[in-house]
C-alpha cells in the first residue's frame, strides 16, 4: 500500500502521497479529507498537517525529512535511539 503509517519505511515518496491526498484526481483524495466548516467552528485531529510541514522541510533543506531530523535534531542532541519508521535492525529486543 503506498500510503504513510505507523510500519516500515514508505514505499512512496511523501510528496507522492501528498498530492495523492490533496489533488481530486489523486487515489488517496476524498470530499471527506477536508471539513465542510469554517475552521473556528470545529475541530478535528489529524497528522496530514505535519506530513505537509515535513514535505515543506524536505523541499527547502532538499533531503529526506528523517534523514533531516537525524542530521540536524537528534544526533547534534545525542538522542542516537530514535527513529521515524519501524527498524527491526534499529530496535531494541
Amino acid at each position: 500500500m503506498d500510503t504513510y503509517a505507523l510500519s516500515l519505511k514508505p514505499t512512496v515518496a511523501l510528496g507522492r502521497f501528498l498530492q495523492d491526498y490533496y489533488t481530486t484526481e489523486g487515489k488517496h483524495y476524498r470530499k471527506e479529507n477536508f471539513a465542510d466548516v469554517a475552521v473556528e467552528r470545529s475541530y478535528d485531529y489529524g497528522n496530514i498537517a505535519s506530513a505537509l510541514a515535513a514535505y515543506i522541510v524536505e523541499q527547502r533543506a532538499n533531503m529526506l525529512f528523517d534523514a533531516f531530523t537525524d542530521k540536524y535534531i537528534f544526533l547534534p542532541l545525542g538522542v542516537t535511539s530514535t527513529h521515524w519508521f519501524f527498524d527491526p535492525m534499529q530496535s531494541k529486543a
